[in-house]
């Protein structure tokens, strides 16, 4: 009799395109569609590498169709968001990031500095103003800006600079800064190792490079990866990475990697949840789900104390960071 059954998806295949070691071969990690914003239908495959363990969207959208999965609903510029939060404590919070990172770096002095994918100007001139006395200077790069956002970069004094570090980093010059962040950016990016390699010659040899992505492990990430887990984004993040990977890939490009660890991730574990629960993240929702949100303080401050937890007992959450020296 003929078989009429639909076929099964696939859950290996040799159809890949492994960034950090080129294996073709891949095991399924997770399928799903975009449950975040339906930016666009149809269903997404997040695999892992044979050899390497590699973990990636696959496969890869062409570069004309990546505008089209940041709607404008997208969490950023979406007030209804509930991962959208402007508030006076959010300023305080990132003006105290800034003021720890010179305690921690204290020895040395920064006076460039730029901010790759920057989302936020209000981040990058708080770390302008922990080195004030250094007579510090901010850049904004990004693919495009807003009208309110020039208008918001003119007010506290940040330069802003388009282009795309992929592709078009021509805009800015060579040996120009001597700090740059590359903040939950490169997970977002078709060839991170090519981003790196454009950004090493615009700085300033011994200028130190801080990124942060979301990280393969940690507790959300085994409670929801099959299918919710938010560090997924699908099918905005393009490449997941461990401590392992991340290393590997900075010091492929031409860096020395002189720290790393953890950080809290709050919008993951909201996130993570409010997929679970069959919602999205373009509006906040009725009781009581409108709870599960980062305005939440209960909700946000929580997670915060819980992934804290988790770093005070060593354990790995799933946010990560590296810094890293140009030499």
């Amino acid at each position: 009799m003929l078989d009429v059954s639909p076929a099964m998806p696939s859950t290996t295949g040799t159809d890949g395109h492994c960034l950090l070691c080129g294996e073709r071969g891949w095991t399924l990690v997770s399928r799903t569609d975009d449950r975040e914003y339906h930016a666009r239908p149809g269903e997404f495959d997040i695999v892992r590498c044979w050899k390497c363990g590699h973990v990636y969207l696959n496969p890869l959208p062409a570069p004309e169709e990546v505008a089209a999965l940041y709607p404008s609903t997208y969490y950023t510029v979406n007030p209804n968001s509930p991962l959208f939060h402007e508030s006076k404590l959010i300023r305080w919070k990132m003006g105290k990031d800034a003021r720890d990172f010179r305690a921690r770096w204290g020895e040395r002095r920064f006076a460039s500095l730029i901010d790759i994918g920057c989302g936020d100007v209000k981040r990058i001139a708080a770390y302008r103003d922990a080195y004030a006395d250094c007579g510090a200077q901010a850049t904004a790069f990004d693919l495009l800006f807003s009208d309110r956002a020039r208008a918001l970069a003119k007010e506290l004094n940040v330069e802003c600079r388009e282009g795309n570090i992929e592709a078009d980093v021509a805009g800015l010059p060579d040996n120009g800064y001597d700090l740059a962040f590359m903040r939950q950016l490169i997970e977002h990016l078709r060839d991170p190792r090519q981003a790196l390699l454009n950004l090493r010659p615009k700085l300033k040899p011994g200028a130190l490079l801080v990124i942060d992505t979301p990280n393969v492990g940690g507790l959300d990430f085994d409670l929801f990866h099959n299918s919710y887990w938010a560090g997924f984004h699908t099918p905005r993040h393009f490449h997941l990475f461990n401590q392992a990977s991340l290393t590997k890939l900075v010091q492929e490009a031409g860096f020395k990697v002189i720290d790393r660890g953890y950080l809290p991730s709050i919008g993951f574990w909201i996130i993570s949840l409010r997929v679970k629960f069959g919602l999205d993240c373009v509006e906040e929702g009725g009781w009581p789900w409108r709870h599960i949100s980062l305005k939440n303080i209960a909700f946000s401050g929580g997670f915060t104390v819980l992934d804290t937890l988790c770093l005070k007992l060593g354990l790995a959450t799933s946010n990560q960071f590296v810094v890293a020296v140009k030499e």
